[in-house]
């Protein structure tokens, strides 16, 4: 399933996120990269290599669409690709 959503991922989002995959001790300082359309694909990569909370954190921040305070959505996107083995 890993290998299928890193497969849609654009070619920008993947260079950070192997840039990212690098300094996780610090992850205030991870390079998120600009606003673009924040896909599910993305959300799931985010979640294995950081964790739920930190992908929906991802999601608030690049998303194009405007997420809600407590990002909950995201965060339950996150979780369900995280029991998903």
């Amino acid at each position: 399933m890993l290998e299928e959503a890193w497969n849609l991922l654009s070619d920008d989002v993947k260079a950070i996120l192997q840039s990212d995959e690098s300094n996780l001790n610090a992850l205030n300082t991870v390079d998120l990269g600009p606003k673009r359309p924040f896909s599910v694909s993305e959300c799931a990569l985010w979640a294995r290599l950081t964790g739920p909370r930190f992908a929906a954190q991802v999601a608030a921040v690049v998303s194009l669409v405007e997420a809600p305070f407590n990002h909950s959505k995201a965060t339950t996107v996150a979780k369900e690709v995280m029991a998903i083995k």
